[in-house]
C-alpha cells in the first residue's frame, strides 16, 4: 500500500504542473496527451469521476473544441488531486505508524 501511495506522489504533482504549463501556453496537443496520461493515472488510484472528465477533456483537445472549457478541466484536476494528496499523506503517516509499532513489537 505504501508503494502505491508513493507512486501517486511521484506521478500526479508533475502531471498537475505540466497541465498548467500547457494550458497557459496554449499547447493543446500536449495538453490532450497529458489528459490521456492523467486519466490512466487517476483511474489507477480510484478517482473514477475525474478519470471520466479527463477522457472528455482529452477528446475535446483532440478535436480542438470547447477551448474555453479547458481551464475548468485543469482546475478540477488540480483540486481533486490536491485533496487526494492530503488524504494520502495522512494514510501514509498512519501506515508508517502501524509499521513502526509492529517492528517495535517484534524487537
Amino acid at each position: 500500500m505504501k508503494e502505491f501511495i508513493e507512486m501517486f506522489f511521484d506521478q500526479i504533482p508533475k502531471i498537475r504542473k505540466d497541465l498548467r504549463v500547457c494550458l497557459e501556453n496554449e499547447r493543446w496537443d500536449e495538453l490532450g496527451n497529458l489528459a490521456r496520461i492523467a486519466k490512466t493515472s487517476v483511474m489507477t488510484f480510484g478517482l473514477i469521476d475525474l478519470s471520466r472528465q479527463l477522457s472528455n477533456f482529452h477528446l475535446k483537445t483532440y478535436k480542438k473544441i470547447g477551448i474555453n472549457s479547458y481551464p475548468a478541466y485543469v482546475e478540477e484536476f488540480e483540486t481533486v488531486t490536491t485533496q487526494a494528496e492530503e488524504e494520502l499523506k495522512h494514510e501514509l503517516l498512519r501506515l508508517n505508524g502501524y509499521r513502526m509499532k509492529r517492528e517495535n513489537a517484534i524487537a
